[in-house]
């Protein structure tokens, strides 16, 4: 049969059965357009996680936070060491593939009060100056923190986009001085010295990265809760880091700093619990039992949830 006979013949039998060629080929249609719907809802996913991370300062980083309470034969334990800014500096020092360390304490639903008696209730951060770099948050007008700030615990403070307007409005908030109340103790003055410029909200948590106000991680030990620790050590590390290698050279660092005790440091069964933003195309050693992070990238991209390496 030549080709001219077989197309016409195909032609005839379609016209023929007209129906059943029509639904043959709608449904063909159909699965055609539902694959390629689903590669662009997924690519687009994966571009807004991206962002996303990318707003909270990159993949390659993971955190310390504080055990306060123990359970030992049966009872509750206060734990009794706590981070401070040297365990901060000796990570940055002695440990491999880290770029730095930033720690932080900070405070949510905090009384913020403008000179005209506007009210804001946000979140108070108390940072250091490398701050901003490391979270890769662009200040739009003034300055952020300097290094001087940090070691005179100068009372002055870096306001979000959204804390700005909701105290000042169109006015201008450099040079302007806010009160931060802490639950009952006395209001804590500060200085405006920058506003930064907008992140908006954040996939994982629902709060907006606006609605935060910094000030010196040294002011806010001495004038907001008194205490000299610090409460979460947040470490960037380096692309082609292996983060399980990384923590686990930062834990003894941290144990060795502090008498060979870890039951302070957030823990998850038997092993230190940190949260893990970094997505990395090789397997990890977790326990000895290689996990490959497919898994892992998978509950990320659909749950934008906190992936605990135990």
């Amino acid at each position: 049969m030549k080709l001219h006979d077989a197309i016409t013949s195909g032609v005839n039998h379609i016209f023929q059965n007209r129906l059943r060629a029509g639904l043959s080929i709608l449904g063909i249609l159909i699965g055609i357009a539902s694959v390629l719907c689903m590669m662009a809802i997924g690519d687009g996913a994966n571009q807004l996680i991206a962002d996303d991370l990318e707003r909270m300062g990159g993949p390659n980083q993971f955190q310390f936070t504080i055990r306060y309470r123990i359970n030992r034969y049966g009872r509750w334990l206060w734990t009794k060491e706590r981070y401070n800014l040297g365990d901060a500096l000796a990570i940055e020092e002695q440990c491999p593939k880290v770029h730095f360390v930033l720690p932080k304490n900070e405070r949510w639903n905090l009384l913020f009060i403008s000179p005209e008696g506007n009210q804001a209730r946000s979140i108070l951060e108390g940072v250091t100056e490398q701050y901003a770099d490391g979270m890769q948050w662009k200040v739009q007008s003034g300055r952020f923190l300097s290094e001087n700030d940090i070691a005179t615990a100068t009372q002055v403070c870096v306001l979000g986009a959204q804390v700005a307007i909701d105290l000042f409005g169109e006015d201008p908030p450099l040079g302007q001085e806010i009160k931060i109340r802490y639950y009952w103790r006395n209001a804590v003055r500060c200085r405006v010295i920058g506003v930064m410029a907008p992140r908006g909200r954040t996939l994982r948590t629902g709060w907006s990265l606006d609605d935060v106000v910094c000030i010196p991680l040294t002011t806010y030990q001495q004038r907001i809760s008194g205490d000299d620790y610090i409460e979460r050590l947040t470490v960037f590390t380096e692309d082609e880091a292996n983060m399980a290698r990384v923590i686990e050279i930062a834990r003894n660092i941290i144990r060795k700093r502090h008498r060979n005790m870890d039951d302070f440091i957030k823990r998850f069964g038997s092993k230190t619990q940190c949260f893990s933003f970094g997505i990395q195309n090789r397997p990890i050693e977790l326990d000895q039992t290689p996990i490959t992070e497919k898994g892992l990238t998978f509950n990320l991209k659909c749950c934008i949830m906190t992936i605990v390496i135990d």
